[in-house]
């Protein structure tokens, strides 16, 4: 049975992505729960469903097939839901697929991502492939990520992404780089420091994001971040939380602003692998 699996996986998952290209999209707004967790502090440590969406090259960093589900919510009334595949266990190079609706209270966006990475010495590079629709302006365009992460020594990534870097017509979605730094200490904690250049910004400012990690236990992991963003002159706080076994991982991440309660975020995701 799992030999048919493999099997039938490994024929369907090129064929079923290229099929998905052109109808899905990835918001370049919307974290999933560990990124949210570490204040955005996560170009440097992508190894999971949300460097799809964050850093592709972190698609290579474990040979594993994962599914993910997630709900990202605002308390301005914005949801959204994702989906996510990330195969490295089935085929010879990673993939990564995202699919994103996000419902605002006027307007409905869905946006996609097709991720595919490599390994090279003491490195990972990624790439992505992105998709937009916006009902509104009834609009739908196309851009690229692209990604590396460096490991120079023991404990400490250094990775770097650059996001949207095709200018497109839709005014949320932006061009941007990234830059992060992480070390490990003892296997137990890990710092991170982001820092973001939004190249459609009107001013010079960016987004200086710091996270912290600490496994608790064998199977729990408690983090949390602050990301100064001189952009919007505010102060993000954020905590989460990922309770994992061999084959189910649950995350959870918020991020609040004392002064705007309508800036609140909020995800929840499972993690099935196989």
């Amino acid at each position: 049975m799992g030999i048919k699996l493999n099997l039938t996986v490994r024929f369907c998952l090129p064929f079923f992505s290229a099929l998905l290209i052109p109808f899905i999209c990835q918001a370049a707004d919307i974290e999933g729960p560990r990124a949210l967790g570490l204040g955005g502090a996560y170009t440097a440590i992508a190894d999971g469903p949300d460097s799809v969406r964050t850093n592709p090259a972190g698609i290579a960093a474990k040979r594993i097939y994962s599914a993910t589900l997630s709900r990202h919510r605002t308390d301005s009334d914005t949801n959204a839901v994702n989906a996510t595949i990330i195969d490295y266990k089935t085929t010879n190079a990673p993939v990564g697929i995202s699919y994103t609706k996000e419902e605002l209270p006027k307007n409905q966006r869905k946006y996609g991502i097709f991720s595919v990475a490599a390994s090279a010495p003491a490195s990972l590079i990624g790439i992505s492939a992105k998709y937009f629709w916006d009902e509104l302006s009834d609009k739908e365009d196309y851009s690229y990520d692209a990604g590396i992460l460096l490991f120079p020594y023991k404990g400490l990534t250094i990775g770097a992404a650059g996001k949207n870097l095709e200018k497109t017509d839709l005014p949320h979605i932006h061009k941007s780089y990234s830059a992060g730094i992480a070390y490990s200490f003892n296997h137990s904690i890990t710092a991170a420091l982001d820092y973001t250049k939004d190249e459609d910004a009107m001013e010079d400012d960016g987004i200086t994001a710091f996270g912290l990690e600490y496994f608790l236990k064998k199977d729990v992991i408690i983090r949390g971040g602050f990301t100064k963003n001189e952009i919007r002159d505010i102060d993000y706080y954020s905590a989460g939380i990922t309770l994992f076994s061999p084959k189910l991982s649950l995350e959870y991440g918020y991020r609040w602003d004392k002064e705007d309660s309508d800036s609140n975020v909020q995800a929840f995701s499972a993690i099935f692998y196989f």
